[in-house]
């Protein structure tokens, strides 16, 4: 925001320099306003709006459709504001700065454009319920696959609710009658588009008091959830990782999440730079993105040390778990990996219900068979405590208690070195 700030004398003004190919329909070369104030930190606050409005009259000369229907949802918003606080430009008229500025910028619109940005800015009409999906996903959602699965959803609900004012319970059940995915998914979807209308309201879109997603139940007709995944158990984990040493990446992947339960898109996140020192204890940072808790440090277990440093050394690549290429960009690795894991554990006829996930399910069980306290085990592998005390108040355990529960852990697994060896090329 510095490059929008400029100081005139003792007074600060908010500045965007156009576009040279856009300064013709402004017939300016900026846009300037002073803020009326001399302290920059005040300032740079007050320049935020002026600049967005700025940056919204710019894309609606470039062409942008949805711009000028942006444009007049905002203005109506702070036209209400406004009015209610009696912060009027011309008493008599009952005209406040925003609703006079609309009707300047309405003067140098189209005629479709300008009945388009008066049927929203009169509340005549509502934006498309899409119009915010982008922005809310990106500021939601860091990790780049759930990301897109969110937006996906939203615009699969938009069909039954296409602009902001279709947002009822009546159509919010017409799109859940509709569906026929299983019930988790369902739950998932909802869960998305129920953040998605609390973001709306936070940005002043819709109103708090509007509540269409209270009370709305999942229909019984939904498929029952598919059979659950189960962890392996010890007689299982020995024949598992033979057969994975084929295939050197998802062997080491597959020790790396057993040893520290962690998610399959986590280990292969983890950077040669997340392994770190804390207390003079190897941890790896696992930069997880479902929830805050997930955002953590593991001490790595000691039977994991040889793999580790071995993997530090021998290549140029960032990534910890070498080998793993995807068209689909770098947090697609995951999806590549967990198929490749999936061909060499069908080979040995284990059930559907046990797949690369139940690796992290195992670490658990054999977290809790060693009596390991749970509190403790939720920092390793990133879950939000539920109680009042812990969950809300602790700071956290420490690295040396976690490390104590990776002490206490064996998997009755030896670590083959044949596994471990780089393949000739």
């Amino acid at each position: 925001m510095a490059n929008n700030l400029i100081l005139r004398g003792n007074t600060w003004h908010a500045r965007l320099v156009i576009p040279t190919h856009l300064r013709s329909a402004f017939n300016r070369r900026e846009f300037t306003q002073s803020l009326k104030t001399s302290s920059k930190s005040i300032a740079a606050k007050l320049a935020n709006d002026k600049v967005a409005l700025w940056r919204l009259q710019l894309d609606a000369a470039a062409g942008d459709a949805n711009a000028v229907e942006v444009l007049a949802s905002e203005l109506a918003v702070r036209v209400k504001e406004e009015e209610s606080e009696g912060q009027y430009a011309d008493v008599t008229t009952g005209m406040t700065n925003s609703s006079a500025f609309a009707e300047h910028y309405a003067e140098g619109l189209s005629e479709t454009d300008r009945q388009r940005f008066y049927g929203i800015l009169t509340g005549r009409r509502t934006l498309p319920l899409h119009t915010w999906v982008l922005e809310w996903a990106d500021k939601a959602y860091s990790n780049a696959k759930t990301n897109q699965i969110a937006v996906n959803e939203i615009r699969n609900f938009c069909v039954y609710a296409p602009s902001v004012s279709d947002v009822t319970k009546n159509n919010i059940r017409r799109w859940l009658k509709s569906e026929t995915r299983s019930k988790k998914t369902i739950e998932r979807a909802l869960s998305f588009a129920r953040k998605y209308w609390t973001y709306l309201q936070d940005v002043g879109v819709v109103s708090d008091d509007a509540y269409p997603f209270m009370g709305v139940k999942l229909p019984d007709t939904l498929k029952a959830p598919e059979s659950k995944r189960e962890p392996f158990n010890e007689a299982d984990i020995p024949i598992l990782f033979e057969a994975l040493q084929v295939d050197r990446s998802v062997y080491l992947a597959s020790l790396i999440a057993l040893h520290s339960g962690a998610r399959l898109a986590e280990v292969l996140g983890l950077t040669k730079s997340d392994v770190v020192h804390i207390e003079n204890y190897a941890c790896f940072h696992i930069a997880g993105t479902k929830t805050k808790a997930s955002n953590r440090y593991v001490p790595i277990h000691n039977a994991l040390q040889p793999a580790i440093h071995l993997l530090l050394n021998e290549s140029d690549e960032q990534w910890l778990i070498p080998n793993v290429r995807s068209k689909g960009g770098a947090y697609r690795r995951g999806d590549v990996l967990g198929k490749r894991f999936g061909r060499l554990k069908t080979k040995l006829n284990f059930p559907s219900t046990k797949v690369f996930h139940s690796l992290r399910k195992t670490f658990i069980t054999v977290c809790e068979q060693a009596e390991a306290p749970e509190g403790v085990v939720a920092d390793i592998v990133g879950h939000e405590k539920q109680t009042m005390t812990y969950g809300l108040y602790s700071g956290g355990s420490s690295i040396p208690q976690r490390a104590r529960v990776m002490e206490s852990l064996d998997f009755g697994l030896t670590i083959s070195p044949i596994g471990l060896l780089k393949p000739q090329e």
